[in-house]
């Protein structure tokens, strides 16, 4: 049995996993709900996340998430106005945090235990088109929120 981690990386079948989730701000207090809302579903391409050093500035560093292409033919990103939104009753979608996780099943679990590839921002306007029954999740690093 491969249980650890080095075993499943040099398995030659392994079985990977990856989820999307999300947190969404509560209408009445503004306060991230407390648990994770799962969208992996929803997500047809994940997109690569970008590290690194700024060319034009002496020790700054660049952290950008990925720009998730995720299926909207239910309208499930839409505004918060759209009854059928994720957002419906929830502040609007700037600001809200997503979670990407990847790792490994095994029988006896998942690998690694904390499987969390990176919590971003969504901190720009979803386009919403009517050609497409997708939509374009750019997600930002952390750090966004202090450089703004």
């Amino acid at each position: 049995m491969a249980t650890t981690l080095a075993k499943q990386v040099a398995r030659a079948d392994p079985r990977v996993f990856r989820r999307a989730s999300i947190k969404r701000r509560v209408a009445a207090t503004g306060l991230f709900e407390t648990t994770w809302f799962d969208i992996s579903n929803y997500v047809e391409r994940w997109g690569s996340t970008v590290r690194a050093a700024d060319s034009v500035r002496l020790n700054r560093f660049i952290h950008d998430g990925p720009t998730m292409r995720v299926r909207n033919d239910e309208g499930r990103f839409s505004h918060q106005d759209n009854p059928n939104s994720f957002w419906s009753g929830y502040l609007t979608r700037d600001r809200t945090l997503v979670r990407i996780e990847a790792g490994y099943s095994t029988t006896s679990g998942e690998l690694p235990s904390d499987s969390t590839v990176g919590i971003f921002l969504l901190d720009e306007p979803l386009p919403i088109s009517s050609d497409s029954d997708s939509t374009q999740l750019k997600c930002s690093g952390l750090q966004s929120v202090f450089s703004q």
